[in-house]
């Protein structure tokens, strides 16, 4: 399931950015997974402790009016991927010089090419489970994130859209798990900076 992000790094190591790597620019670093799965809590542990700026995308829909109203029958927002994406391209993207680490469920609209490193974060059913219910998501929504994690959704789509070396699993079941993904994800920045020189 989740691989070493060491292994990765010596992968990926020639191919920042998609050859478009510069000698000032940061990474941008796209962390996704299902809901619940802890994105929000490692990337916010993630940016406290490095330089880089956290990009919640879910934030930047609301605000932006990026959406078309509720799935009722979902109980979410229908985003307007088009205008979102173009949104992230030319006031992100284009105008940083990378640094960002951005926040998202959803995968398979960005273009691959603004990132260097894609993770996939993953959690046990069961904790998954129990962080949705004490979100209040209803039933149905509960079930139909679990089952997306059990069929590694997004892990799959990740796979179709990025190249396959920069996108990574992590386990993000604890605490523990959180400070050893920084850790593996720390590594990992220094390596990028590194192979800058």
């Amino acid at each position: 399931m989740a691989q070493p992000l060491q292994e990765d790094m010596k992968q990926n190591d020639d191919n920042q950015m998609n050859g478009q790597n510069t000698n000032n620019r940061g990474p941008n670093i796209l962390i996704t997974g299902t809901p619940g799965v802890g994105k929000t809590s490692l990337i916010s542990a993630l940016c406290e402790e490095t330089q880089l700026k956290n990009i919640d995308v879910n934030q930047i829909i609301k605000t932006q009016k990026f959406h078309e109203g509720m799935d009722k029958e979902r109980d979410c927002l229908i985003v307007d991927e088009d205008k979102l994406m173009d949104y992230i391209e030319e006031s992100i993207i284009e105008s940083t010089n990378g640094g960002n680490v951005f926040d998202t469920h959803l995968c398979g609209g960005f273009d691959p090419k603004w990132f260097d490193l894609v993770i996939v974060l993953r959690c046990d059913n069961t904790k998954l489970y129990d962080r949705l219910k004490k979100r209040n998501y209803s039933q149905k929504k509960i079930q139909e994130n679990v089952e997306a994690e059990i069929m590694q959704v997004i892990y799959d789509e990740a796979q179709e859209t990025f190249e396959k070396n920069i996108v990574i699993q992590l386990q993000n079941d604890h605490i523990d798990h959180q400070e050893d993904n920084i850790n593996k994800i720390k590594q990992w920045l220094a390596q990028f900076g590194n192979n800058k020189k």
